[in-house]
């Protein structure tokens, strides 16, 4: 993923920093549902008498919102190429 970056920074290529910042929100999108899955396993305590079992549907949400970052990303991207020249 780093040297897609640099290479994407270095040529000017809206295609391979577009394919690394898709790649930058899947790792943390992945990061996200492994902390989730560990933590709705946890048990119930004084503080959170229910447990974390919605754990898993806050990183389902929070995956959503991470999609759209990566969707908005590109374009994002594109336009700013775009207005530069």
């Amino acid at each position: 993923m780093l040297v897609q970056t640099f290479y994407g920074i270095a040529t000017g290529s809206l295609g391979l920093l577009s394919d690394s910042i898709h790649m930058f929100f899947d790792c943390i999108a992945l990061v996200v549902g492994l902390c989730a899955a560990v933590m709705s396993k946890w048990p119930p305590s004084t503080r959170f008498p229910y447990g974390y079992g919605k754990m898993d549907t806050l990183a389902g949400f929070a995956n959503g919102i991470f999609l759209m970052f990566v969707t908005m990303s590109p374009w994002t991207t594109m336009i700013l190429t775009y207005a530069a020249g």
